[in-house]
C-alpha cells in the first residue's frame, strides 16, 4: 500500500485552490485596448472634420479607466493604452465614422458653439468634438466573482459649418456585469462593446 503525506496533499490542494480562485488577481497597472469592434452600416458619403475630444475629468489621470478592488484590498488599475483617452477616443469615433462611409478629416480644436463655428473657417459637411466628463469601471472582486460597474458620460457636439447648426449629443451610460472568470481581455471588451454601440445611438448621419 503507497504512503501519501497528507501534509504535502493538503499543501497542493491549496496551492491549486488559490491559484484558480485568485485567476488574474494580481495587482498594479493593467493597460486596456480601446478599438471600435462593431460593423457600422455605409449610410453616408459625406466630409466631416473631427477635432480632438476634451478630457474633462477631474478626479481621473487622462489616461485612467478605473480599478479592481481584490479581495485582500489591493487594486488593479486599469488605464488605456498610450495614456491619454482623449485622443484614443477621437481615434475610435474617427474609425467608426470612416466605416460609415465618411470622408473624415483631422480639424483644428474650435469651442462648441455658434459662435466657434463661424470662427472655425471649416469647410466640411460635419465637423465634430466631444467632451469626455466620466469614462471609468469601478469592479471588485468577491470571491471567485467580480462585480463590474461601468459609467460613461460624453458630450458630442457636431455641426454642421454649411447650415452653421449645432448640435450637442449627450450619452450617459451606467452599466453593471458580473463575471466569475473576469480577465483583462473581459472588461476590454465590455468597454469596447458599449463605447461601439454609444456611437452608433448617438452618431446617426444622414447627408449623403
Amino acid at each position: 500500500m503507497k504512503n501519501y503525506n497528507t501534509s504535502a496533499l493538503i499543501l497542493t490542494a491549496t496551492i491549486l485552490f488559490s491559484a484558480v480562485f485568485s485567476s488574474c488577481a494580481v495587482p498594479g497597472p493593467k493597460y486596456i485596448d480601446i478599438a471600435y469592434t462593431g460593423n457600422p452600416v455605409t449610410v453616408s458619403r459625406a466630409t466631416l472634420g473631427i477635432a480632438r475630444f476634451t478630457d474633462a475629468r477631474t478626479e481621473q489621470a487622462k489616461g485612467g479607466l478605473g480599478h479592481r478592488l481584490l479581495n485582500d484590498k489591493s487594486k488593479e488599475i486599469y488605464l488605456v493604452r498610450g495614456l491619454d483617452l482623449a485622443s484614443t477616443l477621437t481615434d475610435v469615433t474617427q474609425s467608426f465614422l470612416e466605416q460609415k462611409g465618411l470622408k473624415v478629416k483631422q480639424a483644428k480644436a474650435w469651442t462648441p458653439t455658434l459662435k466657434g463655428l463661424a470662427q472655425s473657417g471649416a469647410k466640411t459637411d460635419y465637423l465634430l468634438t466631444a467632451q469626455i466628463n466620466t469614462f471609468e469601471c469601478k469592479a471588485i472582486k468577491k470571491g471567485a466573482v467580480t462585480e463590474m460597474h461601468l459609467e460613461i458620460d460624453i458630450r458630442f457636439f457636431m455641426a454642421s459649418p454649411p447650415e452653421q447648426s449645432l448640435t450637442t449629443i449627450p450619452v450617459n451610460l451606467t452599466l453593471t456585469r458580473t463575471d466569475i472568470n473576469f480577465t483583462r481581455a473581459k472588461l476590454e471588451t465590455f468597454f469596447n462593446e458599449t463605447l461601439a454601440e454609444a456611437l452608433a445611438k448617438a452618431l446617426t448621419l444622414t447627408k449623403v
